[in-house]
């Protein structure tokens, strides 16, 4: 079951602070949230400063049940919304989400920052003005955020097929310089592929749909290339929006979860041997009745955060680590 834990005062703060006129959450609407959020509720307009601090929007960490994150900030429970992404920034000092919506097919970004110890309202960023920007990840050193997008390419790329066009996404970043980011710049890649999503790795590589690894050759991008078995038979959308941790140790993706609603949240663990394990779905682990999709795991390792049913949700990562393949004599692995 997936719950929902709301500090109503922080909650009714943030309300405040942006002049929404919402009505006040009880321990009806906290239950009828574990099923389907009935609500919509704003963010604050951007500009304002949140009577939250600490990490993660002040919010109070989630344990071994996943919980609805940042409600009535990230988290509004806009049933027009049916995907989204997170990512957060190594430093822990910026968030920025990502959410699809329904009505007119478009994605719509925003960002919080922490200043002074005191989070930002929501804002829209400055690299969204120029098209879509989904699945959000930012580099392990924090220097560059990735994304897709089906904006109109630079000149020298190609003819571009117009913002509906399956082949118009690409790869996308902007880096830091100093205290800001650079213009949106496309990534330069040797096949042209649709990717659907990306994450980077420490070494630079990049994952994405269909867990594909786009190795870094020579200062540039080699050829993607398909993970070995068990994970080599993952189709376009099975497999797909994986990210990799940093040293590229495990893998989160989704991939069919049958008889349920929603994408299981899949983890393979790279093994001594070169290989992966097999896949194990922590949506059964942690008891979820719906799948999620988009999963990531926050910089410092401690939480996994996905889309589910119109809002985002984040659990504490030790399930991953608990299972983690260990070895039991030379050249025998399996998984706890």
């Amino acid at each position: 079951m997936i719950r929902l834990r709301v500090s109503v005062a922080v909650v009714l703060a943030v309300l405040a602070v942006s002049g929404q006129v919402i009505e006040p959450i009880s321990r009806n609407s906290i239950n009828a949230a574990e099923t389907r959020s009935r609500a919509v509720a704003s963010p604050p307009p951007q500009g304002n400063v949140l009577p939250l601090t600490g990490p993660y929007l002040g919010q109070t960490p989630p344990g071994r049940r996943p919980e609805v994150f940042a409600p009535a900030v990230v988290s509004t429970g806009d049933r027009d919304i049916v995907h989204a992404s997170i990512a957060v920034s190594p430093d822990g000092a910026e968030i920025v989400w990502s959410f699809f919506h329904e009505s007119d097919r478009t994605f719509r970004t925003w960002w919080s920052r922490r200043v002074n110890g005191r989070w930002t309202a929501p804002g829209r960023p400055p690299f969204a003005s120029g098209g879509d920007a989904a699945s959000l990840s930012f580099a392990p050193d924090g220097r560059r955020l990735f994304f897709t997008s089906n904006r109109r390419w630079p000149a020298g790329q190609g003819a571009w097929p117009g913002p509906r066009a399956l082949d118009a996404q690409k790869i996308w970043y902007i880096e830091r310089a100093g205290t800001r980011w650079s213009d949106p710049r496309m990534l330069d890649l040797p096949v042209v592929q649709r990717p659907l999503s990306v994450s980077p790795a420490a070494s630079g590589a990049l994952y994405t749909a269909g867990i594909r690894r786009i190795p870094v050759v020579g200062g540039g991008y080699g050829t993607p290339e398909r993970l070995p078995p068990p994970l080599h038979n993952k189709g376009w959308y099975g497999g797909n929006h994986p990210f990799v941790a940093p040293d590229e140790s495990y893998i989160v993706f989704n991939d069919v979860w049958r008889g349920h609603q929603g994408y299981g949240i899949f983890v393979s663990y790279r093994l001594p041997s070169g290989g992966w394990s097999d896949p194990v779905n922590l949506c059964e682990i942690l008891g979820m009745q719906r799948g999620g999709s988009e999963p990531t795991v926050s910089p410092d390792g401690r939480y996994l955060l996905f889309y589910s049913d119109h809002n985002v949700y984040w659990v504490d990562a030790s399930v991953i680590e608990e299972r983690r393949p260990v070895v039991r004599t030379p050249g025998f692995e399996e998984a706890r």
